[in-house]
């Protein structure tokens, strides 16, 4: 009966795991696998802070924390030895470590449910050990302000984000080890002191919301593109000192929401988006001061809010946005641009003939003073090519049909395109009505191939 009665006390002592787990100090960490020696899944979250803790190798039977592993001012923490076994957590935050070089302790961490935050830790040097991490469906990806961090390689099969940031990385000089990247819901990258080009993203293919880049003091270059086509939100690229041009961009052909070009005070020229047709919001080209033309823009036939140009020291003339359809503009601001004397642009002229909304021309050179001045120079004209006088849609406005009118001979192709600058009717060898009943109402761009031309016309269907 004695020994029974021990043998009861040694199994009862056994305690399972704990719904969360708080460690403050080394010695919580050591008596951890004394206190719980069956432990592996945590349910909860899984905290570690303190001064004294220098190693986790108490914990090396965890595999599974179902909320967040949270590693934070552990001043003197060197590596993550003893999180060899984990293979899944819902978040993973590591912050604030002074002393910490590496993670390649995590190499089996198969599943990151919410986000990874990696922030100030200052003499990280690596991210290896996140290799087998794929994607982050939930949250974000946080890489920011470790100061000794050259490449973010580790995550090398990342293929989705939701939201990422790359930012206050002060020795990172590109994006190499998103090589697998192929789409994210919103990214950021600013502030990186010594980043030159963006090389690294060179499989991105999708942006559903937004891109910013912005504040990276050396970015020299935008490369790093080569598979995106279409941005679903906006497009900012704001105070980078050193950009020269937009080349790098040269696959972009619709921007889905603003496109913000601002405060880049060596950007010469606007290069690299010959492909871009569509804005969706506003375009805005304000304080490059460098910038003497808006040649690059060329192709660019809509936008879906304000165009504004505004405190371009050298800007010299509006060309380069003269395809830009004028009822697409919702306002225009062309202001403070003291050597711009050239505004009498197809674009701007149709506008000031039918404004519709407001407009603030002032503070430019001679000729492009106020509106009044515009207007004048606009009365010069400017020619229509012959083959786009040819050729009319009737009824425009329309609610069901459009006829293509004044063509002679076979029509090749006809695309119609929204305003996000989707194709939603595409037909070969077409008759000359097309059947537009199916369309929402509101303006497109119907282009049209016949005869080696090529035409744009704007469409409103109401």
């Amino acid at each position: 009966m004695i020994i029974l009665s021990v043998l009861i006390v040694q199994v009862s002592s056994a305690q399972p795991c704990p719904p969360s787990v708080f460690f403050t100090t080394q010695a919580e960490i050591d008596n951890f696998p004394i206190q719980y020696p069956n432990c592996k899944e945590i349910l909860g979250e899984v905290q570690i802070t303190g001064d004294n803790i220098t190693n986790l190798n108490g914990l090396n039977a965890i595999t599974y924390i179902g909320g967040g592993l949270t590693i934070w001012y552990t001043s003197n923490l060197v590596d993550l030895s003893g999180l060899e076994n984990l293979t899944e957590v819902d978040a993973l935050v590591i912050s604030e470590n002074d002393a910490l070089t590496e993670i390649s302790s995590l190499s089996n961490l198969a599943q990151i449910h919410s986000w990874i935050t990696i922030i100030g830790n200052p003499n990280l040097n690596s991210l290896e050990g996140l290799e087998q991490i794929t994607s982050i469906p939930v949250w974000w990806v946080n890489i920011s302000d470790n100061d000794n961090l050259i490449n973010l390689d580790g995550l090398n099969n990342l293929n989705y984000v939701n939201q990422l940031y790359v930012g206050n990385n002060d020795n990172i000089i590109d994006l190499s080890g998103f090589e697998n990247l192929d789409s994210v819901f919103w990214l950021d990258i600013g502030d990186n002191d010594n980043l030159q080009n963006l090389n690294g993203l060179s499989s991105l293919s999708k942006v559903s919301h937004h891109l910013s880049i912005y504040s990276n003091n050396v970015l020299n270059s935008l490369t790093g593109f080569e598979q995106l086509t279409h941005i679903d939100g906006g497009l900012r690229i704001e105070e980078n000192d050193a950009l020269e041009s937009m080349e790098g961009l040269e696959g972009i052909e619709t921007i889905g929401g603003v496109f913000e070009i601002s405060h880049n005070y060596d950007l010469q020229s606007l290069n690299g988006l010959e492909s871009l047709k569509q804005v969706g919001g506003s375009l805005r080209v304000v304080g490059c001061n460098e910038l003497i033309s808006l040649s690059g823009l060329d192709s660019l036939t809509m936008i879906g809010g304000w165009l504004n140009i505004d405190e371009n020291n050298l800007l010299e003339t509006l060309s380069g946005t003269d395809n830009i359809e004028a009822e697409s503009i919702e306002n225009l601001s062309i202001t403070y641009n003291p050597q711009l004397s050239t505004c009498e642009v197809q674009s701007v002229c149709d506008y000031l003939a039918n404004p519709g909304g407001d407009i603030q021309i002032y503070v430019n050179a001679p000729g492009c003073n106020n509106s009044v001045e515009v207007e004048e120079a606009c009365t010069v004209g400017i020619p229509e090519q012959e083959t786009v006088s040819r050729l009319s849609l009737y009824p425009n406005p329309s609610f069901s049909e459009v006829t293509i009118s004044r063509v002679e001979g076979i029509i090749d192709e006809v695309s119609i395109y929204n305003k996000l600058g989707q194709r939603v009717i595409h037909e070969v060898k077409p008759h000359h009505t097309i059947d537009v009943s199916g369309l929402p109402q509101g303006l497109y761009i119907v282009e049209i191939e016949w005869d080696g031309y090529q035409v744009r016309k704007k469409l409103i269907v109401q």
